[in-house]
């Protein structure tokens, strides 16, 4: 995505900006498909949450991005948005480099089985209780003349 950005801010025509916008979306489909693995990589039970907070990354920069672009090219001309594209590809390569240096896919200790982090709190007490062993069902018969003797208690009661 880079060099797409780079082909951009300095494309010499319009065939070829729209070129380098193409290769840029290309380069997208291949990033957000490792992305998407990363998450189940690192930390299957988790991949839910670590996926949502990076869609909401994501999104944030989304919002931010046209308004940057808004401020930087508030005249629309070639030079300012070749610095649009420019520090698009500086966040771009910025990203990857802390990626590298800070990533990884291997799983994390973290979401290894057995340690419960406290928002899974709720989750371990809803097994606990499926794990609970109930007791067996009176045998047939005895609950008719159980229900008789209650319902007469019950009757007793409200007429008191």
């Amino acid at each position: 995505q880079v060099a797409g950005c780079l082909f951009v801010a300095y494309a010499t025509n319009r065939v070829m900006g729209v070129a380098g916008l193409v290769m840029i979306a290309a380069m997208n489909a291949t990033a957000i498909t490792a992305l998407n693995v990363n998450a189940l990589d690192i930390a299957a039970r988790y991949s839910g949450i670590i996926h949502g907070m990076g869609n909401c990354a994501g999104n944030l920069s989304s919002l931010l991005a046209p308004l940057i672009a808004d401020t930087v090219a508030s005249e629309g001309t070639k030079t300012q948005w070749r610095i649009v594209f420019i520090v698009a590809a500086v966040c771009e390569a910025l990203s990857a480099v802390i990626f590298v240096v800070f990533g990884s896919g291997k799983p994390q200790a973290w979401a290894v089985e057995g340690e419960v982090p406290l928002l899974a709190e709720d989750a371990l007490q809803e097994q606990e209780m499926s794990e609970i062993e109930f007791e067996e069902d009176p045998p047939v018969g005895e609950p008719e003349a159980e229900m008789q003797r209650e319902q007469a208690a019950d009757g007793e009661g409200e007429r008191a």
